[in-house]
């Protein structure tokens, strides 16, 4: 490895490298260029650059098993180990420690919490909310519910970069929410608190 390099560039260099190294971490098996090509949403032109890339690094290892090159993450090396492993594995644990964030904020008024939206399809990016729904039972859980989101909203923001945006509604008013929010909720909705709760409310009459 030479120590002169720029090692973040490196390793997170682009999506390619990026989509690679978080495929290799979790997989449990060599994998062809062409899986890794597949399985990462690549180019097979893109992932056998990434991959080469990568593998002149030292933190893949390629070898040939008849006709095909396999590759697997070199768990040994240095890098993997101080860099890769805990920064994917970090990553990973990111939507506990919002979803822990969110029930602690909300759960207090709110008979179930459950995130939705681009965060919860693993899709946010810059310009993305927390979006939440917050289902409560009565009108004065409600103004609870609405003042505790008041409140965690600047805090969430300094911690996770992104605006907080709760809908809060009772159990009463949920089936009067226009159908095409609630079947987007049922479909994505993470909930963060009273899961049995939102479950029976989710599978219910339609």
């Amino acid at each position: 490895m030479n120590s002169s390099i720029d090692i973040l560039e490196a390793l997170f260099g682009g999506p390619a490298r990026i989509a690679i190294l978080r495929l290799l971490v979790r997989s449990a098996v060599p994998l062809t260029g062409r899986q890794v090509a597949e399985l990462g949403g690549l180019s097979q032109p893109g992932a056998s650059r990434a991959l080469e890339h990568l593998a002149e690094l030292g933190v893949v290892h390629r070898r040939r098993v008849g006709r095909a090159t396999l590759h697997e993450l070199e768990r040994e090396n240095v890098l993997v180990e101080t860099m890769v492993l805990p920064v994917i594995e970090a990553e990973s644990s990111l939507g506990d420690a919002l979803r822990a964030d969110l029930a602690e904020a909300l759960s207090g008024a709110a008979v179930a919490v459950v995130l939705f939206g681009s965060v919860a399809r693993g899709e946010a990016g810059p310009g993305s909310d927390i979006d939440v729904l917050a289902v409560v039972e009565d009108d004065s859980a409600a103004a609870a519910a609405g003042v505790a989101a008041d409140e965690a909203g600047p805090r969430l923001f300094r911690r996770w970069g992104m605006p907080l945006s709760v809908v809060v509604t009772t159990r009463r008013s949920l089936a009067q929410e226009s159908p095409a929010f609630l079947e987007r909720v049922r479909v994505e909705g993470v909930a963060v608190s009273g899961t049995a709760e939102w479950e029976r409310m989710r599978d219910g009459p339609q």
